[in-house]
């Protein structure tokens, strides 16, 4: 059981994703390793207007936010970007889709990808 499937299971964070993106996620994350060339572009979605899954605590641990970002994976549309406001790695963007993202579009490691996330506004 990976990391994302157990914070994507979460119900706060997913009643919070249904109700922002309207769908519920598939329980755990596709992990895409971000090219060295576009990885400045990926530490800025950090800073663009977004949607922000809000952080809560269970009495044992506490759950930061999270930094959503609605996106295109290929063709596929109904996903988005997220970005834990603690942990995950640098160069590693984590997405989320009602489907398992991996089955759906039937990709294998180290097949590539492109990732669209439009600007708002």
């Amino acid at each position: 059981c990976g990391e994302g499937r157990y914070f994507v299971g979460r119900k706060e964070y997913v009643m919070q994703i249904e109700e922002a993106l309207g769908f519920i996620p598939f329980p755990g994350t596709l992990n895409l390793q971000v090219e060295s060339a576009h990885l400045t572009s990926f530490q800025r979605l950090k800073d663009r207007p977004a949607l922000i899954l809000e952080g809560f605590s269970n009495g044992k641990r506490d759950y930061g936010q999270v930094i959503v970002h609605p996106c295109r994976l290929g063709d596929y549309g109904r996903c988005a970007v997220v970005i834990p406001e603690k942990g995950g790695y640098r160069e590693v963007m984590e997405v989320i889709a009602p489907h398992n993202l991996r089955e759906r579009l039937s990709l294998c490691d180290g097949d590539r990808v492109e990732v669209t996330v439009p600007v708002p506004g």
